[in-house]
């Protein structure tokens, strides 16, 4: 039996649901997202507010989805949003696949405001989301060895 693939819109509704679920979320994919697909205010260690944007992606990111990416930072960087009347503190590119060695230097290096880019991908994103969805459906997380 082939495996089915999930599409990039699957992916990223079931990562603003389980997020949705204890932080501050909004799903601005479309013509309202400036660069990211969903935005997440949460407080930092000290109790102050952080915005953080999250842009999803499925499959490999590879040198040739970068000019795509890099225009996306800019774009988020630099737009003050309405959820929050405040520019973002950081990103997380988050991907089921692989991010590539190359594509990963070139995007941190880029020159924008913040140097908060955080990657998360393949195994590691998957087991966010198992360990949030068993957290919310009452199972024991899956492991994977």
């Amino acid at each position: 039996m082939k495996k089915s693939i999930i599409t990039e819109n699957e992916y990223r509704t079931q990562i603003y649901e389980y997020l949705n679920r204890t932080l501050e979320c909004y799903l601005v994919h479309g013509t309202n997202e400036h660069g990211v697909d969903i935005l997440v205010k949460r407080n930092d260690i000290f109790n102050e507010p952080r915005y953080v944007g999250i842009s999803v992606k499925v499959g490999n990111i590879t040198c040739k989805e970068l000019s795509i990416i890099v225009r996306q930072l800019i774009i988020s960087c630099y737009y003050k949003y309405s959820y929050f009347e405040h520019n973002l503190d950081a990103v997380y590119i988050v991907t089921n696949g692989r991010i590539i060695p190359e594509a990963r230097n070139q995007i941190s290096s880029i020159n924008i405001p913040y140097r908060n880019i955080y990657f998360i991908e393949g195994t590691k994103a998957d087991k966010f989301l198992n360990v949030l969805n068993a957290k919310y459906s009452g199972e024991k997380p899956k492991t994977h060895e």
